[in-house]
């Protein structure tokens, strides 16, 4: 939100509620839109590479290796959280979900 206040860009915050939902029910409520084919990668998301310790997609990594009811902290799970809130938001109802 602060880069893009600074740029002058138009934006608005995600609804609370959402954001205050646990990461296994958020990736379960958006899941249905994912079984039904309603989500797709861009040709450019499904074959980035990115070597940092291992080469690999890392959008496609965090997300196929979520699993609901793990509780291990230390993963990395940010590409997870930006693909449900983006499926909530843009195929949800008005509250997002």
């Amino acid at each position: 939100m602060q880069q893009a206040i600074r740029r002058q860009w138009p934006t608005t915050a995600i609804d609370s509620k959402l954001t205050a939902m646990g990461k296994d029910e958020r990736a379960l409520s958006v899941s249905g839109y994912v079984y039904q084919g309603n989500v797709k990668y861009t040709d450019y998301a499904f074959t980035r590479l990115q070597s940092t310790t291992k080469s690999r997609n890392h959008l496609s990594d965090q997300i196929e290796s979520f699993r609901i009811g793990d509780k291990d902290n230390k993963r990395e799970d940010d590409l997870l959280d930006t693909f449900c809130y983006g499926i909530a938001i843009a195929l949800g109802n008005s509250e997002g979900f």
